[in-house]
């Protein structure tokens, strides 16, 4: 069995591709219901020529998916608080109901420094797109569902490492 310090060691090793994948591959088997219905469906990076997924080179590599009015950001930077505050500046003027921020980094307190003062990332970005929804998913709720046979399986998350 594959225990949660197993999972997060390799998360922390993870580089942007297979991470992409990994998030996309959750989300496809419906782990994260509060972000996409079951029945959404999640394309690979490449298939959609609206570039719904944009794809940069190191070491600025990152990614993007775009489901409607659901917007899924993910980022293997080891400065997650920054990382989100420059794609939520990226977003601000964009009509996005739900806004989920997917890394491979520790964000258990899931406070970030604004001017100053701590705030709860989550509240960060309801604040600042305007959204009804956002979620800040790091490596400890990643750990979780990749125990979850019903979503991922052992080997299947290995393979992405």
């Amino acid at each position: 069995m594959v225990t949660d310090q197993q999972i997060i060691q390799k998360l922390k090793t993870i580089d942007q591709y297979g991470f992409e994948s990994l998030v996309n591959n959750l989300l496809q088997q419906g782990a994260f219901p509060e972000v996409l219905n079951n029945d959404a469906s999640v394309e690979p990076f490449g298939v959609n020529i609206e570039k719904e997924r944009t794809r940069k080179s190191s070491p600025k590599s990152d990614t993007e998916s775009i489901t409607g009015d659901i917007k899924v950001e993910s980022s293997v930077q080891a400065n997650w608080e920054s990382k989100l505050k420059e794609v939520v500046e990226k977003h601000k003027n964009q009509t996005i109901n739900k806004f989920v921020f997917f890394t491979n980094q520790d964000t258990s307190s899931k406070q970030i420094s604004v001017g100053g003062k701590n705030m709860d990332a989550d509240e960060y970005c309801r604040n600042g797109l305007g959204c009804q929804s956002c979620y800040v998913i790091g490596q400890q709720i990643l750990a979780l569902q990749l125990q979850n046979p019903a979503f991922f399986y052992k080997e299947k998350f290995f393979k992405y490492l």
